[in-house]
Formats: C-alpha cells, sequence, structure tokens
C-alpha cells in the first residue's frame, strides 16, 4: 500500500497507474492472514494539509511459493479513485481587532479581520471526487457579557447577542472595519453605558479542505469592556447617632461611606472635608484650618463600606 500527496487544493485526476513524478509519502507491506481478512495501513503523520491518494498493490512474486502459482497477474488498484482519496483540512486562522466609534447616536463597534491558512483558490472549489464545495462564508458577531458575568468559554451561552450576524468571505484576506448598525452598545435610563463587556467571535462551519474554527470569547483584543462608575453615599453621625455634637471641646464626627463599583483587591483612598452645612463652605479648626481626614483601604468586593474620622 502506498500513499500519495496530491495537491493543497483538489484531489487528484484518477488514472491507471500512478503518474510520474507523484509524490510518494510511505510505502507499507502488509500480510493478510486468510481470506476475507480486515488489513489496515498506516503511513503515520500526514507531513501537510491537503489531499492524499492510497494505491494498492499485490505481486505475485511477492507470495509464498505454494500460492503464487495460482495468482494469474499482479494487481494494482488506480491511482486518485474517489474511495481510496482523503483530505487533511487545513487549519485556518482568524485575527482580529475591535475598536469603537463614538456618535451623537451612540457607540458603535467595529471590527478589523485578518484570514489566514486557507487554501489559496477559497472559495473557488466546486467539489470532485465526493468532495463537497468549499464554504463561502465566516459568520461574525457580537456578544454581551454583562457585569458580574465572567467572559469565559463556560459562560458563552449565557451572553447577550447584540444586533445581527454578519458575513465575511472564507478567503484568506484582510477585511477592515466590519460593522453594521445593529451594532449598538447597550445604555441604560440614565443615557451612560451599562457595565459590562462586549466581544466579537468568528465561526466557520468548516468544510472538506478547512476544519471548523470558532475564535474565542476569552481573546482580550476582541473585548471592550464598560466599567460602572464608581459612586458613594456618606452618612455623619456623632456618637452612633445623628443627634447634635457639643458646640465647644474636641469631639470626633465618624462618616460611613458606602461604596459602589470599586475594584476588589486595588487600594484606594478615600479624603473627606468637613463642611458647614448652613454656609456650604468647609469648616475651620482652632487654628484657622479646614478639618479633613483620609482613609486608605483595599475592598474585597466592589460594593461595601469604610469610615473617615474627623477629629
Amino acid at each position: 500500500a502506498s500513499v500519495y500527496y496530491v495537491s493543497a487544493l483538489a484531489p487528484a485526476e484518477q488514472s491507471e497507474t500512478v503518474p510520474e513524478g507523484a509524490e510518494l509519502i510511505k510505502s507499507v507491506t502488509i500480510k493478510a492472514d486468510g481470506p476475507e481478512t480486515m488489513i489496515t495501513a498506516n503511513a503515520g503523520t500526514a507531513p501537510k494539509d491537503g489531499f492524499y491518494t492510497w494505491v494498492w498493490e499485490v505481486k505475485a512474486d511477492d507470495q509464498d511459493a505454494d500460492w503464487s502459482k495460482y495468482i494469474k497477474a499482479d494487481f494494482a488498484d488506480g491511482y486518485g479513485l474517489a474511495d481510496e482519496t482523503t483530505s487533511i483540512r487545513h487549519p485556518a486562522q482568524i485575527d482580529s481587532q475591535l475598536s469603537v466609534r463614538d456618535t451623537k447616536a451612540g457607540t458603535y463597534l467595529v471590527d478589523d479581520v485578518f484570514v489566514t491558512g486557507m487554501p489559496s483558490d477559497r472559495p473557488n472549489f466546486e467539489g470532485a471526487a465526493g468532495f463537497k464545495a468549499d464554504e463561502k462564508e465566516i459568520s461574525h458577531e457580537v456578544l454581551f457579557f454583562p457585569a458580574g458575568l465572567e467572559v469565559t468559554e463556560a459562560n458563552r451561552d449565557k451572553a447577550e447577542k447584540i444586533g445581527e450576524t454578519v458575513t465575511i468571505p472564507a478567503k484568506n484576506g484582510f477585511y477592515p472595519s466590519i460593522g453594521d448598525t445593529s451594532w449598538i452598545a447597550k445604555t441604560g435610563a440614565d443615557g451612560k453605558l451599562v457595565a459590562g463587556t462586549y466581544v466579537f467571535i468568528s465561526t466557520f462551519a468548516g468544510d472538506d479542505r478547512v476544519q471548523p474554527l470558532a475564535t474565542s470569547v476569552e481573546d482580550q483584543t476582541e473585548q471592550f469592556t464598560v466599567t460602572a462608575e464608581p459612586g458613594i453615599h456618606t452618612t455623619l453621625t456623632y456618637n452612633d447617632g445623628k443627634g447634635e455634637a457639643p458646640g465647644y471641646g474636641k469631639r470626633v464626627l465618624i462618616d460611613e461611606v458606602a461604596y459602589t463599583n470599586l475594584a476588589p483587591g486595588k487600594e484606594y483612598s478615600l479624603t473627606g472635608t468637613l463642611m458647614d452645612k448652613e454656609t456650604g463652605k468647609p469648616m475651620l479648626d482652632s487654628d484657622g484650618k479646614e478639618i479633613t481626614a483620609t482613609t486608605t483601604f483595599t475592598p474585597e468586593s466592589a460594593n461595601g463600606t469604610v469610615t473617615v474620622a474627623f477629629e
């Protein structure tokens, strides 16, 4: 059994004999132990992508002397037979870079796409020798992972699809500024962008010449993240209450600060100034200086509370 490399692009034309100059990859000799025996030829790993064909041959001279006399003639099947031809499919690759376009109508998402690794004649193969014609399109779409939903392959099915699916040609090339009017970032009732991460994904179904392909949502070059704005709400107390503090003498006021949308594990510095509610101006101490206080903290979660003490 001999396997030949045919072409990266198309299966061989059938012929009764092996064409001169055919690229032999490997030949193996196999013994059959009796009638109706299943035998298998293993040529090992294919050295390159494309079409290969097997040719089987039985020679009378190779047989035991007791049996060769019963063989009328040598046998060889044809070259390029459909049942003896296989395709080692090409592993295509898609690289891309997301960008945004801020307009008066909103924030649109745009993608630059590079396709490589496809056979050079795509998508012109119309099928032959039992192999199907090329799939002609790659699907391109946008997913939205709301804040709190980790951007992982495991969570892909939980993400929201944004807008329509757009297609690009399934052939090598650069496809700049792929976009659609439905690819627009979400906004809340306040008109601000909704927190979360947008991801472009490309999907190719695969065919008889190219392997299936799906890009990962974890590719950071394909992500656009809208971070929720941090916020604080404060409650000022004296002796754990909101009653009046004495008008004279040294005292400590505690401001409890409830924060939202901070980055866990990041160090923050919170600075406050004690204000005169009636005048709207900073209060002053006995030396005529503003009364300020600073607390440095590292939140364990995005939302929580911390205190600032004013003396």
